[in-house]
């Protein structure tokens, strides 16, 4: 699921980069001159110098749109959205097209809500499972459907891999980074799943 996190942020990015810049965070500006005080245990190493904050979220960059909205609706395959009615509908086509239709999914249903998160003060908190409005997947099927022509074919091979390969985050990464959608991706650093023979 998180390498599907990872491909929703991508496909989110080539296919509405207007949304995809209001649901992106500024990178944080590092604090420097900031000190910490000394522990109270009267440690001798005193006051250490910081740079930005020192917490494992910000050490790997902060992702919000990947953990707070991708990664629960694709660990799930959608059942933390409401109505359970309409994520049937969703898993009749996760089951028919491939699970990695939910990649498409997702960025289908960021796409859906495109004029309320981009009025909306707080976007990233609208996107979390729990404050989405009732899903409607036959509309949300129809939106990937719509959605998938407009991914490069590179990043669209990791969408159709990552289910059943490992694909890292660098790969992923790296298939648009340049800027060119249509530049082959890295050749793949990893052994093929034992599903698949």
């Amino acid at each position: 699921a998180a390498a599907g996190a990872c491909l929703v942020d991508r496909c989110l990015a080539v296919v509405d980069p207007e949304l995809y810049a209001r649901l992106t965070p500024p990178p944080p500006s590092p604090r420097l001159g900031t000190r910490r005080r000394a522990s109270s245990s009267g440690s001798s190493h005193g006051a250490a110098l910081l740079g930005a904050d020192s917490s494992p979220a910000s050490r790997r960059g902060a992702r919000p749109l990947e953990d707070l909205f991708a990664f629960p609706l694709l660990a799930s395959l959608f059942a933390c959205a409401p109505p359970l009615a309409e994520v049937v509908v969703l898993w009749d086509a996760l089951l028919a097209l491939g699970v990695h239709s939910g990649v498409l999914l997702c960025a289908a249903l960021c796409v859906s809500l495109r004029d309320e998160l981009l009025l909306d003060p707080d976007p990233l908190a609208r996107l979390q499972p729990r404050n989405l409005p009732p899903l409607d997947g036959r509309r949300l099927v129809a939106g990937a459907a719509r959605l998938a022509p407009k991914i490069p074919p590179p990043l669209f091979d990791l969408v159709l891999r990552h289910p059943v390969d490992v694909v890292d985050r660098a790969a992923i990464l790296a298939c648009v980074a340049d800027g060119d959608p249509g530049k082959p991706p890295p050749p793949p650093k990893h052994r093929r799943s034992s599903l698949i023979m």
